[in-house]
């Protein structure tokens, strides 16, 4: 029962974080973590297309530090578990072979990391980046949480892919614009979209806007290559 009230209040807590300008209080995108799951800290990064690669949110220096070295060397369980659309979990890394990745291994654990969680944001088939729990103690993570990770971890996934919508869009970008959403095709679009990803009407529509605005056109141009078939939206297959 304590378990399952941390993680709804750090879902509150998230989902006030949301509601914040883009800019504001990014540190709110990972404390919860911190607070529902007892790890030292948590950091959020984008690794590529359509946000770039960078650390968006960190809930302390140390935790920003850790993630500073997986993007500084490019390799690490971020880069793993992005790559792979799955989890990646090591509770002990004194312990862990490192193999794909042995100079972020090498390099986390000089500078006093223990463990490391690592688990990929998305939304729909749209990549967004990675949420990083980091441990100074081995084995204090409940492996049997990892369900109540990913729910709160969809939600930060949601909102970094809004707000980079919404920077540009600020920006004077274009292709972040809203379209015509009344118009048949965009309806028809959307539909089309649920069903290959099987997302809400609105993750849907948010789908086609992320794809309008990492490729510089227009949310109109998505809608009718999706209509004729030369888009879609089917989920990665996990190896």
């Amino acid at each position: 029962m304590v378990d399952l009230s941390r993680t709804d209040a750090g879902l509150i807590a998230l989902s006030r974080a949301a509601g914040d300008e883009p800019t504001d209080r990014t540190s709110d995108l990972t404390s919860p973590f911190v607070a529902a799951f007892g790890v030292s800290g948590a950091a959020v990064s984008s690794l590529g297309d359509p946000l770039g690669v960078e650390t968006l949110s960190a809930s302390d220096a140390r935790s920003a530090r850790w993630e500073e070295i997986q993007l500084d060397l490019g390799e690490g369980p971020a880069w793993q578990a992005a790559a792979s659309h799955r989890a990646v979990m090591e509770p002990d890394l004194r312990s862990a072979t490192g193999e794909a990745w042995p100079f972020a291994l090498s390099a986390l654990i000089a500078e006093g990391l223990a463990a490391v969680y690592s688990f990929p944001l998305s939304v729909g088939t749209i990549p967004i980046g990675v949420l990083d729990l980091y441990d100074d103690t081995t084995h204090s993570f409940d492996l049997t949480r990892t369900l109540d990770v990913q729910r709160m971890a969809a939600m930060v996934g949601r909102t970094l892919l809004v707000r980079g919508i919404e920077q540009a869009a600020a920006q004077g970008d274009d292709a972040a614009a809203p379209a015509t959403f009344s118009r048949r095709e965009i309806h028809q679009a959307t539909g089309m979209v649920i069903a290959q990803a099987s997302v809400s009407a609105a993750d849907a529509l948010l789908l086609l806007r992320s794809h309008a605005y990492s490729t510089g056109t227009t949310v109109d141009e998505a809608a009718q290559r999706v209509l004729d078939r030369t888009l879609t939206f089917t989920q990665p297959t996990t190896p």
